[in-house]
């Protein structure tokens, strides 16, 4: 966290967004708490992975449900050619150029993450590369209401595009809640998902209506019947709207350096 803005002014070809030099990192929890596994109509057999995205829960966030959040049109909108009125401005290098990126804020994000952070873990888990993400949150959340981060290096590309595969995080998914602005994000776990709907600028109150739901979900023994019965997510035979589709994953465009 669903077609992405695009525009006809030059970007870097994401060829040059390569990860950072070190391998990706996918701490082994492997143990009955951590291990997960899932079974559903897009797999003929049960699968068993063997890491888990996540470590375990702190003491802080043990024993909350984990809020999975994706980023951009989700919680920001970035750009590198320049916005009317942008909230941030940051510099990025990539392949050893500077480059200006420019951040919208989705109105109310801050309160947001703060709110959330009180009966939630939080995750943000985008399709974007490590360097950019970081710096985004790191000026969108000094404070640390995010627990853990995970990137594109955590996803799975399929023909569809980027799919984050919730039964990897080590967690319950009975206590998995994410938002995103692409179905094909959650395609895989859709019961789980939340739609919400892309923020490029201006007034906008789609956290603000999340409000109730989410208090809801904290108290529910299992947050997919409740999910399902307010028509939030997919349904369990996932239907890809072909304006979601991305052939043009390997495009130079900078939400692909975003999500």
């Amino acid at each position: 966290m669903d077609p992405e803005a695009t525009s006809s002014f030059a970007r870097p070809p994401l060829d040059c967004l390569a990860p950072e030099p070190e391998a990706p990192v996918r701490t082994k929890w492997f143990s009955r708490l951590c291990c997960c596994f899932y079974a559903g109509n897009l797999y003929s057999q049960v699968v068993v992975p063997q890491t888990c995205l996540l470590p375990p829960q702190t003491a802080m966030n043990y024993g909350k449900k984990t809020l999975v959040l994706d980023l951009d049109e989700t919680l920001v909108h970035c750009s590198l050619h320049g916005l009317a009125d942008p909230d941030l401005v940051f510099s990025l290098e990539i392949l050893d150029k500077l480059y200006s990126v420019f951040v919208n804020l989705r109105p109310g994000v801050g309160e947001f993450l703060e709110q959330m952070s009180t009966n939630y873990e939080i995750v943000v888990f985008t399709a974007s590369m490590r360097n950019y993400a970081d710096k985004v949150l790191d000026l969108i959340d000094p404070q640390g209401f995010v627990s853990f981060r995970l990137y594109r290096d955590h996803c799975n590309q399929r023909l569809e595009g980027m799919v984050k595969d919730l039964a990897l995080l080590g967690r319950d998914l009975a206590k998995v809640v994410m938002i995103d602005n692409s179905q094909v994000s959650f395609m895989l776990q859709p019961d789980n998902g939340i739609h919400i709907c892309n923020f490029y600028e201006g007034l906008d109150d789609e956290l603000e209506q999340l409000y109730p739901l989410l208090q809801e979900l904290i108290d529910a023994e299992d947050v997919r019947p409740v999910l399902r019965n307010q028509h939030k997510t997919m349904s369990s035979k996932v239907t890809v709207d072909l304006g979601e589709v991305r052939s043009d994953l390997n495009s130079p465009r900078l939400p692909q350096m975003c999500d």
